[in-house]
């Protein structure tokens, strides 16, 4: 996502309108006493899908838990939260089917609640197996806005 200030700021109204859990894969095969904090990984992803007509924001965010050993993958989740937003085309646009973000903050805050969405679903998968001791770790904002924000502009195709 390209980075681009504007200088007034927008009143927006926000709600979630839907949450939707897109996928989930567990690894039964995995010898899991083998396992320890120092060789789980996580992988995360997070992708927009704007639907600027209607003002709504789908926030997907996965993740993967992988031993890094051997690149295991352990356990995959998606999460697909929809957002009503006010004003939606004044915070992002979309150019030559790239998605330019005009506040950064606000989709950083965004981000944090879909993450905090799928830690709660994580957590609630997780409970009674060999994971349930390994909860989806505190993600400082720094590392958000350099995963979420730095990251090259993705081309997506936004809902008619």
């Amino acid at each position: 996502m390209a980075k681009k200030k504007e200088e007034a700021k927008v009143k927006i109204s926000l709600s979630i309108i839907d949450i939707q859990e897109t996928a989930f894969k567990y690894n039964i095969e995995y010898d899991y006493s083998k396992l320890s904090k120092d060789v789980l990984g996580l992988e995360l992803n997070g992708n927009l899908n704007p639907n600027v007509n209607d003002n709504i924001l789908g926030v997907k965010t996965s993740l993967s838990y992988v031993d890094i050993r051997d690149k295991t993958i352990l356990v995959e989740l998606a999460i697909l939260i929809k957002f009503s937003i006010s004003n939606l085309s004044k915070l992002i646009e979309i150019k030559n089917d790239a998605l330019e973000v005009m506040d950064d903050n606000f989709v950083l805050s965004l981000f944090n609640i879909s993450i905090g969405t799928l830690r709660g679903v994580l957590y609630s998968r997780l409970k009674g197996t060999p994971l349930e001791d390994y909860p989806l770790p505190a993600i400082p904002a720094d590392s958000l806005n350099e995963f979420f924000l730095k990251a090259p502009t993705k081309k997506i195709t936004p809902q008619k």
